[in-house]
């Protein structure tokens, strides 16, 4: 996408994969999303690791990796195998490029692909990993199913995403909650009810709505910054882009704050 498109315009064509894909590769992402690209950060990628056990000797899938972040920060906390799966090739170029800073390319790898089509040797992982993930996905029913065929007797499924508790209100629908990657989330207790139907047992389970109402108060911090950036020649985009966030932002606050919107971390484990 060019810089000073504005995001929006293309996302009703598309998947909302496919959408969270432009909105993450657009120049204005990184600096309201950090490098994890997710709510919580690399904090709550460690609490989830902790619940699923994710240690020295595991293998581990990053189902959506992203730029990589939670790969190697994974690879180089806890010594485990890690290998990361994206739908954006510039995220895996990126991916690659922090493995090897930090020296750890021979731990981790990356590869541009769509979890939902992807066939994975049955056993070779131990763990798959899915932060916000699941809500974008169109088959998640059978991806979950063929990820439980995989892994061994055991292995674990860690996921956090976002969760929509009701209906999804009239402003949030449509091209608008393509941009904030809700188009198709779902409610905690249907996500429960999704894993354990793919024939996992779920044993942890939460609803973390105080990192929903961080995020969207870091983004709100973030867009100011953004602004003077831009201001300032150090951000190539529009003013109009970071305004029309702004109001999504904004919309989304609203939902945050009365529970509509939430955040949810859940951990399956195949028997």
């Amino acid at each position: 996408m060019n810089a000073n498109e504005q995001p929006t315009a293309v996302l009703d064509t598309q998947s909302i994969a496919a959408c969270c894909t432009t909105v993450y590769s657009h120049p204005l992402a990184s600096w309201l999303l950090g490098e994890s690209l997710h709510p919580g950060g690399l904090a709550l990628t460690d609490r989830l690791a902790d619940f699923a056990g994710i240690g020295i000797d595991s293998c581990v899938l990053d189902a959506g990796c992203g730029h990589g972040s939670s790969s190697v920060h994974l690879a180089a906390r806890r010594g485990c195998e890690v290998k990361g799966i994206t739908l954006e090739s510039a995220g895996v170029e990126a991916a690659r490029k922090r493995a090897e800073v930090q020296g750890l390319t021979s731990a981790v790898s990356f590869e541009q692909a769509d979890v939902q089509d992807c066939v994975f040797e049955e056993g070779r992982y131990d763990t798959v990993l899915m932060e916000c993930v699941l809500s974008t996905l169109d088959r998640k029913s059978e991806t979950l199913e063929r990820l439980c065929r995989m892994l061994p007797s055991g292995g674990r499924i860690a996921l956090t995403d976002v969760t929509v508790h009701g209906q999804l209100p009239r402003d949030l629908s449509g091209v608008v909650a393509a941009a904030l990657c809700i188009g198709d989330a779902l409610s905690h207790d249907e996500y429960v009810e999704l894993i354990c139907t793919a024939g996992f047992e779920v044993i942890v389970t939460e609803d973390v709505n105080q990192v929903a109402v961080e995020f969207v108060e870091r983004l709100r911090t973030a867009l100011l910054m953004a602004e003077a950036a831009v201001g300032l020649g150090k951000l190539d985009v529009s003013i109009e882009s970071i305004r029309q966030v702004r109001e999504l932002v904004k919309v989304a606050q609203s939902y945050v704050a009365d529970g509509t919107l939430s955040y949810g971390l859940i951990v399956g484990e195949k028997p």
